[in-house]
């Protein structure tokens, strides 16, 4: 089934699933050149299905600042209250450039990402452990944090945080948790 994608202008349409279209993600990307060659490689109907899940996959991973100017509205944005990274207040019916950048940048990155393409999940284990074995749970710790390579998190890309910073916080990343001793 093809995605049809419906962008969101600024007005909070309860339909919208993306804020970004092919000809602005184009403009976009065209600067990367390595991310430009991925992207062109894909037809028109996939790069509006990219297009759908970037926006949709920021929106999950996401806590915006703010609020919803609409809460019917297909997506999390349009939103009030929010500054850019210049201390610049967001008008209530404007998706940010800082957004749309992000979006763009996202949809090139799922089209060859491992935890995206499983849904989510990656094979990488939370920061520190080296080992888990379920029968008879036993999870092993690196003896030092310099043993470990698994830094951040897979689930957003590092620059792609970076690019919405201002706008919301990234709710995905390495949780530890730890016994309680009383």
């Amino acid at each position: 089934m093809a995605v049809t994608l419906v962008l969101e202008d600024g007005t909070g349409l309860t339909t919208a699933n993306s804020y970004v279209n092919a000809t602005k993600a184009d403009a976009i990307v065209c600067v990367n050149p390595t991310a430009y060659a991925a992207w062109t490689a894909l037809t028109p109907a996939e790069m509006d299905t990219y297009l759908v899940w970037a926006s949709n996959w920021l929106d999950d991973y996401i806590d915006w600042k703010g609020y919803k100017t609409v809460p019917a509205s297909g997506m999390r944005w349009p939103r009030c209250g929010v500054y850019d990274r210049d201390s610049i207040l967001i008008p209530e019916d404007v998706i940010p450039e800082q957004l749309k950048q992000a979006v763009a940048e996202t949809a090139v990155w799922l089209i060859g990402n491992q935890a995206a393409a499983s849904g989510g999940t990656s094979d990488n284990l939370p920061e520190g452990i080296k080992r888990v074995k379920a029968d008879v749970v036993e999870i092993e710790f690196f003896d030092n944090a310099a043993a470990d390579s698994k830094r951040g998190s897979n689930l957003l890309p590092d620059n792609i945080s970076f690019l919405v910073r201002a706008l919301g916080k990234p709710i995905v990343g390495r949780t530890r948790f730890v016994n309680a001793v009383r």
